[in-house]
């Protein structure tokens, strides 16, 4: 059995990890963006329990070596990365393997906060100078060019640790000092702020519990919600994710708390995302080695212990320990999958990114469907549908007297047979329909009699 530590990994590619052996909790440190899992002997991260229903195995589009980096990023619907380490680099959406940079924007002066994209808004991110800029993402290679820039004594900003968009455009800033003490409040400014202007909306306080959450990371992640809500969620080992809407401010409990299930009383999370249709990603893993990590994700009004939607996780998918996730405005979305392996005086850090195509894309439409009409038998085959999304699929079959349903079948397969006084005589029609986690696709219908 391995001996087993984990470490904090800079999200700057230039600066090298700092290991921390038997710790007894996380080590709070801006620059630390990644926590990753250290296997001290000869060990890998073992089989966990077998996974439920809900959990699927879907293949990344893309796979991207960081090696000894873990950036902090965002990502473009076509796929682009947007890696803020010191500078903001830019990568190709072809990039595989290697990430390919098309364009470097300098003097950005990230320390491993990720940036927030937005396609009508820009890309916000934290500089140097605890400044929150927002920059036109097109713009040429070079100096970054800021088109806005939040600061000052107004906006209540002091020390931000993660900014993030909503769909209507409002930015919403975690920060870390509250009335000149250390402490953590979300602060949202309204669309187009600009200079020294004050928030919209500010949230802290005991009530909220975000500091009593972070207290074994520091570190808090923000997601922007559909109607300028928020999801927070603190790094550390207790994974919980506290939604607020725009009507809230001021020392108030969250309006929603979602506890994700933990199966080891080590489960390390970092980060938090949303996609456009309020649903929320967070990913987490075992520190002890014990189990696969997992991605889950919930749904908009999810709340307490509720189950996610689905869960990328166990033998099918093979995490180690999934964080920081980013999800595009179509629902692309991108993830650092991290480890970090000791074997005696030697480590071999690893922290890839995995790029997914929208997992809640519904399918097409099944072709090619034919009947067949035995003595005892009716069988029905198709060809399958499209599946952009890569999540499993299944096919509804339902056949129709006039407007009457006189049978309906789930199969995984592009075929039924059945018996054929399990349908009544005369004109009949047969419909299938693919069905993934997204919903269901257009149908494909024939007409036959029994």
């Amino acid at each position: 059995m391995a001996d087993l530590a984990w470490a904090a990994t800079s999200a700057t590619p230039t600066v090298s990890e700092t290991l921390m052996t038997q710790p007894t909790h996380p080590v709070r440190r801006r620059t630390a963006a990644v926590a990753v899992l250290v296997l001290v002997g000869s060990g890998a991260a073992a089989v966990g329990p077998p996974a439920d229903a809900s959990t699927i195995g879907v293949g990344p589009d893309r796979v991207i070596a960081g090696g000894s980096s873990t950036p902090a990023m965002a990502i473009a619907s076509d796929g682009t990365i947007y890696a803020a380490a010191g500078d903001i680099t830019v990568w190709s959406p072809t990039s595989e393997g290697r990430p390919v940079v098309v364009k470097t924007f300098t003097g950005t002066g990230t320390s491993g906060t990720p940036p927030a994209l937005s396609p009508t808004a820009g890309l916000a991110y934290v500089d140097g100078s605890s400044a929150v800029q927002v920059l036109d993402p097109a713009q040429a290679d070079g100096p970054a060019v800021p088109t806005r820039t939040i600061t000052g004594a107004l906006t209540g900003i002091d020390d931000p640790s993660a900014v993030t968009w909503t769909p209507e455009g409002s930015l919403w800033v975690a920060d870390e000092v509250v009335d000149g003490e250390p402490g953590i409040e979300l602060l949202r400014f309204a669309p187009g702020a600009d200079g020294d202007v004050a928030p919209v909306q500010r949230i802290a306080g005991g009530r909220t519990r975000l500091e009593t959450d972070a207290v074994l990371g520091g570190i808090v992640a923000v997601a922007g919600l559909p109607g300028d809500g928020v999801a927070a969620a603190p790094s550390g080992v207790d994974p919980r994710v506290s939604v607020f809407t725009r009507t809230q401010s001021g020392n108030v409990a969250p309006a929603r708390r979602i506890q994700v299930p933990t199966p080891t009383p080590h489960w390390l999370t970092q980060g938090v995302a949303a996609d456009p249709q309020g649903r929320i990603y967070i990913g987490s893993g075992d520190l002890d080695g014990h189990a696969f990590g997992r991605l889950d994700v919930y749904g908009p009004t999810a709340d307490g212990s509720d189950a996610p939607l689905v869960t990328l996780g166990g033998t099918r998918q093979r995490f180690q320990i999934p964080l920081v996730p980013t999800v595009a405005a179509n629902g692309r979305l991108a993830l650092v999958d991290a480890t970090v392996i000791s074997l005696g005086s030697s480590t071999q850090v690893v922290g890839r990114v995995e790029v997914f195509r929208p997992l809640f894309t519904k399918p097409g439409a099944p072709s090619a469907l034919v009947v067949t009409r035995g003595r005892t038998q009716v069988g029905f085959r198709w060809s399958a549908a499209a599946n952009p999304a890569g999540t499993p699929l299944t096919y509804r079959v339902v056949v129709r007297k006039g407007a009457r349903t006189v049978l309906s079948r789930t199969v995984p397969t592009t075929a039924l047979s059945l018996r054929r006084s399990a349908l009544p005589t005369g004109a009949l029609r047969v419909t299938v329909t693919a069905v993934n986690i997204g919903g269901s696709g257009p149908g494909v219908t024939k007409a036959f009699r029994r």
